[in-house]
């Protein structure tokens, strides 16, 4: 299925982003204070009728079973979609602020990811309770050294939900070019990590050491693609990644 990046706003009568029965959208109302809302069936801004749009209008659904609580619980509330670590073209970023399910400390961040580039660095979508010029707006997203993908002060990553149809994305950074094994340490092991996140769903600490968590996954890998599980990551390893498209 061909992806349709969006990064500019829905036109007022797109019904992604109209509840029922003007649309498709099970959100709560968007914020109505800056005069951004266009109605009572509109969920912008928020950030929660924003990706629950995003989901539907990406593949192309009038229906879903997104959760629609407070951003920080779409994980905890999130039963028939798959979910990992590692981001994927159409999958949505779910970020904890403070202690997750307190909503008196926040209710936590959703984001769309429209596009990956070759370092990693995300392309996002998003909109918010406090948006005052625009009902929703792109940032770009980097990881920190373990592999998190980083907001605002005060939130934490959670990890995100994938899309369920296939946008045929093969993986978009650096793969190892060379065999690797338990034990091994430096640059060609982070590689190694990044991907395993990606293709696996794990949440691997990218360290660059070829530890037993490492091993571990690389043996579940194995197992998935029908390759011989030795716990060693070589050469016919590296020639399926570059074959995977989710």
């Amino acid at each position: 299925m061909k992806f349709f990046k969006r990064v500019s706003n829905p036109s007022d009568d797109n019904k992604y982003y109209l509840k029922p029965d003007k649309g498709y959208n099970k959100c709560i109302r968007g914020n109505t204070a800056h005069k951004l809302n266009h109605g009572k069936y509109d969920v912008l801004p928020n950030c929660t009728g924003w990706c629950y749009g995003r989901y539907l209008e990406a593949q192309e659904w009038t229906s879903c079973k997104l959760p629609t609580c407070n951003a920080e619980l779409w994980l905890n509330k999130n039963t028939t979609y798959p979910e990992g670590f590692t981001a994927r073209l159409g999958s949505i970023l779910v970020f904890g602020k403070g202690k997750v399910g307190e909503g008196a400390d926040g209710a936590g961040h959703v984001m769309f990811v429209e596009g990956i580039a070759k370092d990693g660095v995300l392309l996002c979508s998003e909109s918010g309770w406090n948006f005052t010029k625009t009902r929703m707006d792109t940032r770009k997203v980097k990881r920190d050294t373990k592999g998190r993908y980083v907001y605002k002060s005060g939130y934490t990553y959670l990890g995100c939900i994938y899309p369920k149809e296939n946008f045929e994305t093969g993986y978009y950074g650096e793969l190892p070019t060379e065999a690797l094994k338990y034990g091994m340490k430096g640059k060609q092991v982070k590689r190694l990590q990044d991907f395993l996140n990606w293709c696996m769903g794990t949440s691997l600490s990218v360290d660059g050491h070829y530890g037993p968590s490492t091993r571990t996954v690389v043996k579940d890998y194995q197992k998935a693609y029908k390759l011989e599980v030795d716990g060693k990551f070589g050469p016919k390893c590296i020639a399926k990644a570059k074959t995977i498209k989710f």
